[in-house]
């Protein structure tokens, strides 16, 4: 079907120790700026930074305060 081929074209990345040092970072950061980033958006967000990717995401409200992250909102006119 059409949906497992799309999911066929994604890559599964773990959460490594670097993955987990750096979400407690980028927590740790926010916090200190009083504001909140929830583990699991932490952990999204330090993988993709990890792999040096962009976040594709249409919850960007929760992560444009990382200054390294560059996020792609799917639909946002002119989105690839």
């Amino acid at each position: 079907s059409e949906a497992i081929e799309l999911l066929g074209t994604f890559r599964i990345a773990a959460v490594t120790m670097r993955v987990g040092r750096l979400a407690g970072s980028l927590r740790y950061d926010l916090a200190r700026q009083s504001r909140a980033l929830a583990l699991g958006d932490a952990l999204i967000a330090a993988t993709a930074l990890d792999l040096g990717s962009p976040l594709v995401t249409s919850n960007v409200r929760d992560f444009r305060s990382i200054d390294r992250l560059a996020i792609v909102d799917p639909f946002t006119e002119g989105a690839v």
